[in-house]
């Protein structure tokens, strides 16, 4: 059975929701109480700790769960909130069905005491009272369905089931009429009635019940204290999890702009996964492309009798193949041995040659490094080669580990962003309506119908100061959306806007830096060709 015939027989549908936010903060809690001895008993979470609410209400909450999109971010910056009850409504008011029906603002509004709350039958007022007059969960749909037309509960909830599914239309049509002559009855205006449906019609669909809202925030507001208060082993956990909303990349600069240094992974060092050591983070061995979790556990069993010494002490012991060799060595897992990186490549080259012969026979299948004995080289003198420069180290890291470590992307670039007089996203609250030039490297996008059916598009970037938001109007969208397709950096002249302390990058221009010129009304653009690592998204 489908859902719905499930529920036709008198069965309950249950949805069983995997959140790998549990994993991160039961992780975490691990962490801590090994790192530190501190047993933190999360059953009953201190929810008066001022400086987890201080990071909340700054929207400082990249890696907590269902707090960190840029939507949520920036919601909690405008509500400030100071208690759970306006976390719990805000995961639901944010919603389509609330959002899509101008509601979000006025909940802000109507928070700040900015306008009036309001109710459109005196009975909302105790039924809403707590949510400010407007309906965010689907409890709402029920109490209310029966305070004003009398529904019973059970009648009720076949609506808000009927509105949620949206099964038939000419049902829905009947069910209208039915509140609204009910309504009616009990002496509700017909413009009142139907307001109140057309609200109840366009939540219902997309509302949490508020117990489902509840267990979100009390995970959301936990992540924020481990971050807060234990941000190296929070990060680790959150990287070691897969994240959530962002790519393993951002989850790393969000760790360095935290003041977590975030460490290479290091054959000596290097759990599997990643590991809080000290302030820092190390990353883990799991986060190596190409690296089989079985070669990675024999590594870890070998370094457990001792540590490796040397590059051929490494390869006698740990037996990796040549593309598993190549990878620790291109991420910088090896720098701890005596030779650089390009001289280590070079070494496995030579070693792998043996191999590589004896593979082009057919009867030759996986063969790994063949039995090593000293010395492992020819007898020929090796040169010493210097090591790579910063930027292709970095370019190294980020195709390897799908992340940018030991600096941050924009260092590929400064040399061409220098000129350019750019503003700095750490500055925008000083900037408020006046114009700015950014430079940012892409974290995320959302592309969205405006009011009047045309698209425009949110983009988060960030420098190396901040992350910022920046908003193409279906005006600028349509005139350079399209290079918000192509890989970044992008430059962004805009006019800095605020609303409620959330301050936004309204668009006018945004390019790729490798095309960005001085031209500033649409003329051919000078073209600037830069290296860029691509990353898997």
């Amino acid at each position: 059975f489908d859902m719905h015939q499930a529920e036709d027989v008198g069965l309950l549908k249950i949805d069983i929701l995997g959140q790998r936010s549990l994993t991160v903060i039961s992780d975490t809690l691990a962490a801590v109480r090994q790192n530190h001895d501190v047993a933190l008993d999360f059953s009953r979470a201190p929810a008066d700790d001022a400086p987890t609410w201080r990071n909340i209400q700054e929207g400082r909450t990249i890696g907590c769960f269902q707090v960190e999109s840029p939507g949520m971010r920036s919601l909690l910056r405008k509500l400030v909130p100071r208690d759970m009850e306006t976390i719990i409504a805000a995961s639901s008011v944010i919603r389509p069905g609330p959002s899509d029906a101008g509601m979000l603002r006025e909940f802000i509004a109507r928070y700040h005491g900015t306008r009036p709350t309001t109710y459109l039958h005196p009975a909302m007022e105790k039924l809403l009272g707590t949510t400010l007059g407007i309906m965010v969960y689907q409890e709402d749909i029920l109490r209310v369905a029966h305070a004003i037309a009398g529904i019973s509960p059970g009648e009720a909830d076949k609506l808000r089931r009927a509105m949620s599914s949206k099964r038939s239309a000419e049902a829905m049509q009947a069910m209208k009429a039915t509140f609204i002559a009910k309504a009616e009855g009990r002496g509700v205006p017909a413009d009142s009635a139907r307001e109140i449906w057309r609200q109840m019609e366009s939540f219902s669909g997309y509302a949490f019940c508020k117990a489902h809202s509840s267990s979100y925030a009390v995970l959301s507001w936990q992540a924020a204290y481990l971050k807060t208060h234990f941000p190296a082993e929070f990060f680790a956990a959150v990287i070691s999890n897969g994240g959530g909303f962002y790519s393993r990349a951002a989850y790393v600069l969000e760790a360095r702009r935290w003041g977590v240094p975030v460490r290479l992974p290091d054959i000596n060092r290097s759990d599997y996964l990643c590991t809080a050591e000290g302030p820092a983070v190390r990353l883990g061995l799991g986060l190596v492309g190409k690296l089989s979790r079985a070669a990675a556990d024999r590594m870890l069993a070998a370094r457990g009798q001792r540590l490796f010494t040397s590059f051929t002490d490494f390869l006698h012991r740990a037996a990796p193949d040549r593309d598993e060799t190549e990878a620790l060595i291109r991420c910088g897992a090896m720098d701890g041995f005596e030779f650089s990186r390009p001289e280590l490549l070079w070494r496995l080259e030579l070693l792998f040659e043996p191999v590589r012969r004896a593979q082009a026979n057919p009867a030759a299948v996986g063969l790994p490094f063949p039995e090593l004995a000293e010395p492992l080289f020819p007898p020929v003198i090796l040169p010493r080669l210097p090591d790579f420069t910063p930027a292709e180290k970095l370019r190294q890291e980020a195709e390897v580990l799908e992340a940018f470590v030991s600096d941050h992307p924009l260092a590929l670039h400064r040399q061409e962003l220098a000129h350019l007089g750019l503003d700095r996203a750490a500055d925008l609250p000083r900037r408020k309506n006046r114009s700015v030039r950014l430079a940012g490297w892409p974290v995320t996008s959302r592309r969205v119908f405006a009011k009047n059916r045309q698209y425009m598009k949110f983009l988060t970037l960030e420098d190396e100061t901040d992350i910022f938001e920046v908003v193409l109007f279906p005006a600028a969208y349509r005139r350079w959306g399209h290079f918000t397709t192509q890989p970044g950096p992008f430059v962004v002249e805009g006019k800095v806007t605020e609303e409620f302390n959330s301050f936004v990058v309204d668009a006018r221009r945004l390019m790729p830096l490798r095309h960005y010129g001085p031209a500033a009304d649409g003329a051919a653009e000078a073209a600037l060709v830069l290296p860029h690592p691509r990353l898997s998204d």
